[in-house]
């Protein structure tokens, strides 16, 4: 019997065993049918994540994050190149009720937003805007599209990647969409995007049998009705692993749905020194989220893949890897989003997902 649905991840999100849901993103309301076409690297209609460095004096927490949000957006607003003759106005114009490039659907979305009329064409906007890209900030795309008697233009920038973003903001934005007026002149949407993001990690609740999985025991035939692997001990509710490096490591990979279902494909013993950077790369993997989220998943076959690691003086603690989907680790405890490092070292669709030689 297959695992349940999770229950405590975001709307969208697959378990094994569940069809992964379809793309669902929240563009421009109104308008999302026409306002189609885009360039640049915010293709998606989801910022990109930012970078940056956290001060170990402050306490990450969801209201920490969130207020760093709203204070990046404050600031990402200020910095909106204001033409000359532009007119403030009170409320979003026709046709611009949401960001130039969409934005997800989650309750961590912050958006703060202004609204001008503006002495220029749509296009003569466009080449203005081009031409004042604010300080601090790199091109991230533009958007395009028309509706019934109306033309839309769009453009975004982005924090440059050596700017110092708190870590607990996501996708950190300034957006700004452009509707037709007349022949000389435009109404403005100013959108300052971005997300925070929760730290408390989600649990790994999943119904269903559990996998142990042991360096010295090698790894079982089959994962068939495997919910995930099973670890004891307090320090896994907070992080994927212990602290200290691991003595050795097992790597067991498995089939999922498609050809000899659910079997064991390859397993790979490693040194200390390949368990180390195993596990760093696991632990290098984010526990903080986005809230009450709808996202995109490709279809999920349940592959899987469970790392065992040898700790001094406790038993060997296990993660599962599910890597098709949308990808995601869990030890028992929690979940999180598999770092970049260990989708190379571990997705066998990666070039280099094996050892050092």
């Amino acid at each position: 019997m297959k695992p349940a649905p999770r229950t405590s991840r975001p709307t969208g999100m697959t378990r094994r065993g569940t069809v992964a849901s379809l793309v669902v993103l929240a563009l421009a309301a109104g308008c999302a049918s026409q306002r189609n076409t885009f360039s640049g690297p915010t293709s998606s209609g989801v910022p990109r994540q930012s970078t940056g460095v956290e001060s170990s004096s402050v306490p990450v927490t969801a209201e920490h994050n969130k207020l760093a949000a709203e204070e990046e957006a404050r600031r990402l607003l200020a910095l909106a190149p204001r033409p000359p003759g532009a007119r403030s106005v009170a409320v979003a114009p026709k046709g611009l009720s949401g960001p130039a490039m969409g934005a997800p659907m989650t309750s961590s979305l912050i958006d703060h937003a202004e609204f001008w009329l503006v002495p220029m064409s749509l296009d003569d906007s466009i080449a203005w805007l081009r031409a004042h890209q604010p300080a601090g900030m790199d091109y991230d795309g533009e958007s395009s599209g028309s509706g019934p008697g109306e033309l839309y233009k769009g453009i975004a920038w982005s924090p440059s990647h050596d700017a110092r973003i708190d870590p607990g903001v996501g996708g950190p934005n300034l957006e700004v969409d452009v509707a037709q007026v007349d022949a000389n002149n435009s109404s403005w949407r100013v959108d300052a995007v971005d997300t925070w993001l929760d730290p408390v990690p989600f649990r790994d609740n999943a119904s269903g049998p559990r996998m142990r999985v042991t360096v010295a025991g090698g790894c079982p035939s089959t994962d068939k009705g495997s919910a995930g692997v099973s670890n004891d001990g307090a320090d896994l509710d907070t992080a994927l692993l212990p602290s200290g490096s691991p003595t050795a490591g097992l790597v067991c990979h498995y089939n999922g749905m498609n050809g000899k279902a659910f079997a064991l494909t390859r397993s790979v013993t490693l040194s200390a020194s390949d368990a180390t950077r195993f596990a760093t790369a696991v632990s290098s993997s984010q526990l903080s989220h986005l809230d009450d989220t709808t996202t995109s998943c490709p279809m999920d076959d349940e592959s899987l893949a469970v790392l065992a690691f040898s700790y001094p003086g406790r038993a060997d603690v296990d993660i599962a890897y599910f890597y098709t989907g949308c990808p995601w680790v869990a030890n028992g405890h929690i979940e999180a989003t598999p770092s970049e490092a260990l989708n190379a070292l571990v997705d066998p669709r990666a070039t280099s997902a094996s050892p050092s030689p």
